[in-house]
Parts: structure tokens; C-alpha cells; sequence
């Protein structure tokens, strides 16, 4: 029988024992595998694990269900690696604070910590968006420590932190750009890339949704797609165009029909935006791209809401006016 006085241990011994880069790795396993937008939450961590000599973390799929791993070694593309050491140059005091703080007891953290963080990022180019998601991750970690890891007495050094709601991106494409993209594409060696991209326009789906799709959680002839979402596992339709391009999809041993990691698509993407000479324009934004097809096709704000997966029907409103 447990002694009375062992079962209600703090989590991680509490804030006095745990760097901020253990308490990110707890809390990976406990919040941001359950989180729909859990592979750029998981990226954001790494930065502080890494730090504090802590093996990078990656999360799977095997059988419809999220799994917390070390994520496995591997070399980036020659251009790939280039541009990202290129980014860590020019973001040099940001990454050497996240560092800084990685390493720290939790109880050592205080507010003035993670406003330099957020003055730091705001001068080194970052953009507000980018700030917001870094503290807000930050600020419901320490939520979560203080509500459900019974760290008695602790203060959420973030509390006072105010947040500015992100500014919608509205991304548009010409039918020559569109053009463009679809040439680029054909010219992509990775044989799994470009039916990637265009079913993303045709679901609409992210693209956590879009690599856990496998020969298993396809119904083919039902035309729809069992994928996990926020909340559970969640029915997405298919349109004829996906399951034609679905059906030609080369066969891979692991069942997946997109056996790429989520660094992968952002590389190949990369590569493509370039040709096209889009710079800006980012992979999820393919997601509004294709929703806008949709509007014009006659789609209402209420039908768009539900496709993209939005809260509200704001961003299906500025589409109808695309």
C-alpha cells in the first residue's frame, strides 16, 4: 500500500527541480499530442529541449493513435539546412534566450524573462503571430503545471503578459499562378509531393491530417476518410478528384499515402514556392486557397466554416469576397 504522503508527489519533484525544457518535454506528452496543431507546437519545444541537452521529441501515428517518440536522426537537404542555419544567424539573441531559459528552474522564471523574450523576437523580425503562439504555448504550460501537476504556491510568470490577436492571412493565387504552382509541382521528384498538395485543395484538410491518411482510415468507395482531429477521430468527405488521385498514389509499405515528415513537405514546398516565385506564400495556405475555389463554386460562409474546421465564419466571409 502507498504511504499518504507519496501520492500526491508534484509532478517533475515541482517547479524547484524542473528546467522549463523538462517541464515543455512533460507537458508534450500530457497537452500537445492531443492538440490538433501538435506538430508545430512540438517543433516550438524542441528548441528548449535541445537546449538543455534534451533529445528532440516527434509524434506518430500508428494505428489512428498519437504516439510521443525521440525523433530519429537524420540529415536535412544540403538547401534546406542551409536556409535554416541561415534563419538561426539572423535570430542569433532570440535562440540564445530560449536557450538561456531552457536550462532555468521554473521557479526562477519571472514575467520581466519572457517580456525580453517577446522585445527580442519583435527586434530580430519575427512576426507578431509567431510571438503570439511562443507565449501563449509558454503561458499554458505553466497554467497546466499550476492547476493539474500539483505545484503548490507556484505563479504563471506569464500571467501578466498580454497577447494581440493574430492578423488573418488572406492568400489569393491568379488562375497563372495556380498554373504555375501545377508545373512546378510536376516537376518535383518526390512522387507523393504533388498529389499532396492537390488534395490539400481539394479536403481543405491540414497538413497533420493530410500524412496521417493510410490505406486503412480510407473508405475509397464510401468517399471519406476517418483522420484524428481536436476532438477524436472525425469523418472528412471526399470529393471524386481526391479519390481519383488517392487510387494513383504509388503504394508504400507503411500504408500511408504520404510517407513524408512534416519537414519534408515544408522542404519540398520550399522548393516549389521558389519556382513560382512566391516566396511568402506558406504551404497552410493552400488550406484558403482551395476554400476560395470553393466559394466561388457557390459554397456558403456556413459551409466554408465547417470545411476549414473555424470557429467562426470570419475567414469564410473575406473568401466570399475573393
Amino acid at each position: 500500500m502507498a504511504k499518504a504522503d507519496t501520492e500526491h508527489l508534484p509532478e517533475l519533484k515541482g517547479p524547484k527541480q524542473a528546467s522549463l525544457a523538462q517541464a515543455l518535454a512533460h507537458y508534450a506528452g500530457l497537452n500537445t499530442i492531443t492538440k490538433d496543431g501538435y506538430e508545430s507546437e512540438i517543433n516550438r519545444i524542441n528548441h528548449y529541449l535541445v537546449a538543455d541537452g534534451i533529445k528532440p521529441l516527434l509524434i506518430v501515428c500508428k494505428d489512428d493513435k498519437r504516439e510521443l517518440i525521440e525523433r530519429p536522426q537524420n540529415t536535412l537537404p544540403s538547401a534546406f539546412a542551409a536556409h535554416r542555419d541561415d534563419r538561426l544567424l539572423q535570430r542569433k539573441k532570440t535562440s540564445g534566450l530560449i536557450a538561456s531559459l531552457a536550462r532555468r528552474k521554473c521557479s526562477t522564471l519571472c514575467t520581466a524573462d519572457f517580456r525580453r523574450l517577446m522585445v527580442t523576437m519583435e527586434q530580430e523580425g519575427l512576426s507578431g503571430s509567431t510571438i503570439q503562439k511562443e507565449i501563449a504555448l509558454l503561458k499554458h504550460l505553466f497554467n497546466v503545471a499550476a492547476n493539474e501537476w500539483n505545484w503548490l504556491g507556484f505563479m504563471n510568470p506569464c500571467a501578466g503578459l498580454k497577447l494581440s490577436g493574430s492578423k488573418q492571412r488572406f492568400v489569393f493565387m491568379t488562375p497563372q499562378q495556380h498554373l504555375a504552382l501545377r508545373e512546378a509541382l510536376a516537376q518535383c521528384d518526390n512522387p507523393y509531393f504533388w498529389p499532396l498538395v492537390e488534395i490539400c485543395l481539394q479536403t481543405t484538410l491540414r497538413k497533420g491530417s493530410l500524412l496521417a491518411m493510410t490505406r486503412t482510415n480510407v473508405d475509397i468507395n464510401g468517399r471519406v476518410a476517418m483522420l484524428p482531429g481536436k476532438n477524436g477521430t472525425m469523418p472528412v468527405a471526399l470529393s471524386l478528384k481526391a479519390i481519383q488521385l488517392l487510387k494513383g498514389a504509388p503504394v508504400h509499405p507503411s500504408g500511408r499515402y504520404f510517407p513524408m515528415s512534416s519537414g519534408a513537405v515544408e522542404s519540398a514546398w520550399e522548393g516549389v514556392r521558389e519556382k513560382i516565385n512566391m516566396p511568402e506564400l506558406q504551404f497552410k495556405d493552400l488550406r484558403h486557397i482551395g476554400a476560395t475555389e470553393y466559394a466561388r463554386a457557390g459554397a456558403n460562409s456556413h459551409q466554408l466554416q465547417k470545411l476549414l474546421g473555424h470557429k467562426s465564419t470570419r475567414m469564410a466571409e473575406c473568401l466570399h469576397g475573393a
